[in-house]
Protein backbone atom coordinates (compact mmCIF):
# COMPACT_ATOMS: atom_id res chain seq x y z
CA UNK A 1 0.00 0.00 0.00
CA UNK A 2 2.98 2.44 0.89
CA UNK A 3 4.17 1.66 -2.73
CA UNK A 4 0.60 2.78 -4.43
CA UNK A 5 0.56 5.52 -1.80
CA UNK A 6 4.28 6.96 -3.15
CA UNK A 7 3.56 6.13 -6.97
CA UNK A 8 4.83 8.80 -9.02
CA UNK A 9 4.90 9.34 -13.14
CA UNK A 10 7.24 9.90 -15.24
CA UNK A 11 7.90 13.62 -14.66
CA UNK A 12 7.96 12.28 -10.96
CA UNK A 13 4.89 13.72 -9.92
CA UNK A 14 3.32 12.16 -6.81
CA UNK A 15 0.28 9.98 -8.72
CA UNK A 16 -1.80 10.48 -5.20
CA UNK A 17 -3.31 7.03 -5.74
CA UNK A 18 -5.94 5.56 -3.25
CA UNK A 19 -7.25 2.20 -3.09
CA UNK A 20 -10.80 2.59 -2.32
CA UNK A 21 -11.65 -1.17 -1.60
CA UNK A 22 -8.86 -2.35 0.64
CA UNK A 23 -10.46 -5.24 2.75
CA UNK A 24 -9.88 -9.18 4.10
CA UNK A 25 -10.47 -10.36 0.46
CA UNK A 26 -7.89 -7.52 -1.33
CA UNK A 27 -5.44 -8.92 1.01
CA UNK A 28 -3.34 -11.86 0.44
CA UNK A 29 -0.22 -13.12 2.45
CA UNK A 30 2.57 -15.80 0.55
CA UNK A 31 3.89 -18.70 2.14
CA UNK A 32 6.80 -16.83 3.44
CA UNK A 33 4.71 -14.09 5.16
CA UNK A 34 5.10 -11.25 2.22
CA UNK A 35 1.68 -8.91 2.12
CA UNK A 36 0.34 -8.45 -1.44
CA UNK A 37 -3.40 -6.09 -1.69
CA UNK A 38 -4.78 -6.66 -5.00
CA UNK A 39 -7.61 -5.20 -6.72
CA UNK A 40 -7.18 -1.90 -7.47
CA UNK A 41 -10.11 -2.04 -9.73
CA UNK A 42 -11.81 1.27 -8.38
CA UNK A 43 -8.50 2.83 -6.84
CA UNK A 44 -8.36 6.47 -8.41
CA UNK A 45 -5.79 9.11 -8.79
CA UNK A 46 -5.25 12.59 -8.11
CA UNK A 47 -6.18 14.42 -10.96
CA UNK A 48 -7.59 11.40 -13.28
CA UNK A 49 -10.59 13.48 -15.43
CA UNK A 50 -12.98 9.83 -14.39
CA UNK A 51 -15.15 11.04 -11.47
CA UNK A 52 -17.33 8.71 -9.44
CA UNK A 53 -20.84 9.68 -10.35
CA UNK A 54 -22.59 11.39 -7.78
CA UNK A 55 -24.61 9.80 -4.92
CA UNK A 56 -22.79 6.59 -5.83
CA UNK A 57 -20.32 4.78 -3.21
CA UNK A 58 -17.37 2.30 -3.92
CA UNK A 59 -16.01 -0.20 -1.84
CA UNK A 60 -17.31 -2.46 0.64
CA UNK A 61 -19.62 -0.40 3.27
CA UNK A 62 -17.82 -1.95 6.49
CA UNK A 63 -14.13 -1.31 5.13
CA UNK A 64 -15.42 2.67 3.57
CA UNK A 65 -14.36 5.57 6.14
CA UNK A 66 -15.87 8.21 7.41
CA UNK A 67 -15.18 10.59 4.39
CA UNK A 68 -15.80 7.87 1.48
CA UNK A 69 -19.64 7.24 3.24
CA UNK A 70 -20.11 11.24 3.73
CA UNK A 71 -18.83 11.40 -0.83
CA UNK A 72 -15.81 14.12 1.25
CA UNK A 73 -13.10 14.27 -1.38
CA UNK A 74 -10.29 11.16 0.22
CA UNK A 75 -6.64 10.59 0.38
CA UNK A 76 -3.85 7.73 1.33
CA UNK A 77 -5.90 8.66 4.73
CA UNK A 78 -8.75 6.67 3.92
CA UNK A 79 -7.00 3.54 2.96
CA UNK A 80 -5.44 3.59 6.46
CA UNK A 81 -8.71 3.83 7.80
CA UNK A 82 -9.71 0.95 6.25
CA UNK A 83 -6.39 -0.90 7.13
CA UNK A 84 -7.10 0.32 10.89
CA UNK A 85 -10.54 -1.93 10.62
CA UNK A 86 -8.55 -5.01 9.27
CA UNK A 87 -6.22 -4.98 11.75
CA UNK A 88 -9.13 -4.67 14.08
CA UNK A 89 -10.89 -7.33 13.27
CA UNK A 90 -7.99 -9.50 13.04
CA UNK A 91 -7.31 -8.81 16.48
CA UNK A 92 -10.82 -8.93 18.19
CA UNK A 93 -12.27 -11.62 15.49
CA UNK A 94 -15.30 -9.58 15.06
CA UNK A 95 -17.00 -7.35 12.38
CA UNK A 96 -15.92 -3.60 13.29
CA UNK A 97 -19.07 -1.86 11.28
CA UNK A 98 -21.50 -4.31 10.36
CA UNK A 99 -25.52 -3.34 11.12
CA UNK A 100 -28.75 -4.88 10.07
CA UNK A 101 -28.75 -2.65 6.39
CA UNK A 102 -26.36 -1.59 4.24
CA UNK A 103 -27.62 2.25 5.73
CA UNK A 104 -27.10 1.19 9.14
CA UNK A 105 -23.80 0.01 8.10
CA UNK A 106 -22.71 3.50 6.48
CA UNK A 107 -24.12 5.28 9.72
CA UNK A 108 -21.77 3.36 12.63
CA UNK A 109 -18.98 4.02 9.87
CA UNK A 110 -20.44 7.66 9.57
CA UNK A 111 -20.54 8.42 12.91
CA UNK A 112 -17.20 5.98 14.25
CA UNK A 113 -18.62 3.92 16.97
CA UNK A 114 -15.72 2.04 17.85
CA UNK A 115 -15.52 -0.35 21.48
CA UNK A 116 -11.84 -0.46 21.86
CA UNK A 117 -10.58 -3.74 20.69
CA UNK A 118 -9.31 -4.72 24.09
CA UNK A 119 -12.79 -5.12 25.70
CA UNK A 120 -13.32 -7.41 23.24
CA UNK A 121 -9.95 -9.12 23.72
CA UNK A 122 -7.93 -8.56 26.90
CA UNK A 123 -4.78 -10.17 25.82
CA UNK A 124 -4.07 -7.13 22.94
CA UNK A 125 -0.81 -5.31 24.29
CA UNK A 126 -1.69 -1.36 24.63
CA UNK A 127 0.85 -0.42 22.36
CA UNK A 128 -0.85 -2.65 19.49
CA UNK A 129 -4.14 -1.14 20.52
CA UNK A 130 -3.02 2.95 20.40
CA UNK A 131 -1.54 1.78 16.66
CA UNK A 132 -4.97 0.70 15.71
CA UNK A 133 -7.09 3.46 17.42
CA UNK A 134 -4.17 6.21 15.77
CA UNK A 135 -6.01 4.57 12.42
CA UNK A 136 -9.37 4.88 13.30
CA UNK A 137 -10.02 8.36 14.65
CA UNK A 138 -13.21 9.93 15.03
CA UNK A 139 -12.15 13.43 12.84
CA UNK A 140 -10.53 12.40 10.07
CA UNK A 141 -9.18 15.93 9.11
CA UNK A 142 -7.03 16.53 11.95
CA UNK A 143 -3.41 15.24 12.19
CA UNK A 144 -4.98 12.39 14.28
CA UNK A 145 -5.21 9.36 11.83
CA UNK A 146 -1.80 8.01 10.76
CA UNK A 147 -0.13 9.55 8.01
CA UNK A 148 1.03 6.71 6.11
CA UNK A 149 1.08 2.97 5.65
CA UNK A 150 5.03 2.99 6.51
CA UNK A 151 4.35 4.59 9.78
CA UNK A 152 2.14 2.35 10.72
CA UNK A 153 4.27 -0.53 9.43
CA UNK A 154 7.32 1.33 11.80
CA UNK A 155 5.06 1.49 14.83
CA UNK A 156 3.67 -2.43 14.40
CA UNK A 157 7.12 -3.57 14.16
CA UNK A 158 8.24 -1.72 17.67
CA UNK A 159 6.00 -3.77 19.28
CA UNK A 160 7.55 -6.80 21.44
CA UNK A 161 6.74 -10.19 20.05
CA UNK A 162 5.06 -12.75 22.66
CA UNK A 163 8.21 -14.40 22.97
CA UNK A 164 11.24 -11.76 22.73
CA UNK A 165 9.35 -9.41 25.29
CA UNK A 166 11.94 -6.90 24.86
CA UNK A 167 10.88 -3.90 23.09
CA UNK A 168 12.49 -2.12 20.21
CA UNK A 169 13.91 1.40 20.37
CA UNK A 170 10.90 3.58 17.82
CA UNK A 171 9.70 7.16 18.13
CA UNK A 172 7.16 8.48 15.85
CA UNK A 173 4.54 11.35 16.08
Amino acid sequence: MDYAHNKRDAQGRALNLVHRDISPQNVLIGYEGEVKLIDFGIAKAAGKASKTQAGILKGKFGYMSPEQVRGLPIDRRSDIFALGIILYEMLTGQRLFVGESDFSTLEKVRNVEIVPPSSLNAKIPEPLERIVLKALPRTWRTATRTPSTCTTTCRLSCIPSASSRRAKTCRFG
